[in-house]
């Protein structure tokens, strides 16, 4: 019987795995945010951090499944994460688009915009690193991947704002950022921060869930 491309590789500590997960997803974050705090958005620097976000957090989140899990076909989760992040940058640039359209042609109220535009970033980029679980045990985890995805992108852009809110008052989509301003470009960086630190938080509880059924039908 041909054996699953995931088998577990040592027993797991599930705690362990949750703290590695979480560095590996909110590091990329605080990465990106230290860039553009230093260097500004509009730099060479910021625009490929937020570019190429699928493959670091494809290849940080992948090492840790691979020190978990017996994952031959691992390097799957990196290909699948850049796709994901692909699809969701193109969902939320298309949204600002349209919001900044909206509120300069009608005075489109854009304040929720940014909530539903990361649901649904979070939907596309789960969606598609999912595709890691098809044709292996638990194909049916990649549903509630996706869903998972949504809701902590849609949390942690929440929060993520909120945090600049308090900080530096509001902003909506309908604002232009200076890049060049200091005040601007921590208000984007502790954005981020926050944001990717809530997604890596909420996506290993999930992700330790997995960890512990594959745990369960292989012993």
């Amino acid at each position: 019987m041909e054996q699953d491309h995931s088998a577990i590789l040592r027993q797991p500590s599930y705690f362990i795995f949750w703290v590695l997960w979480f560095l590996a997803t909110a590091g990329y974050g605080a990465v990106w945010a230290a860039v553009i705090y230093i260097w500004g958005n509009e730099t060479p620097f910021g625009a490929y951090f937020a570019l190429s976000g699928g493959l670091w957090l494809g290849i940080l989140q992948g090492l840790v499944l691979r020190r978990y899990l017996s994952a031959r076909y691992w390097w799957t989760w990196i290909i699948s994460s850049i796709a994901g992040w692909l699809c969701a940058m193109l969902f939320l640039i298309m949204g600002l688009l349209f919001a900044s359209v909206g509120a300069g042609l009608n005075n489109t109220d854009t304040r929720y915009w940014g909530f539903w535009l990361y649901c649904l970033g979070g939907a596309a980029f789960g969606l598609m690193q999912a595709g890691f679980f098809l044709g292996r045990k638990f194909e049916g985890f990649s549903t509630m991947w996706a869903i998972t995805n949504a809701f902590a992108w849609a949390v942690g852009g929440l929060l993520g704002g909120l945090a600049s809110f308090a900080v530096y008052g509001p902003m909506s989509f309908g604002y232009e950022w200076d890049t060049n301003s200091f005040h601007d470009a921590l208000h984007i960086a502790l954005g981020i921060l926050i944001a990717t630190s809530v997604v890596g938080a909420i996506t290993g509880i999930v992700a330790v869930l997995h960890l512990w059924l594959h745990s369960e039908t292989s012993s």
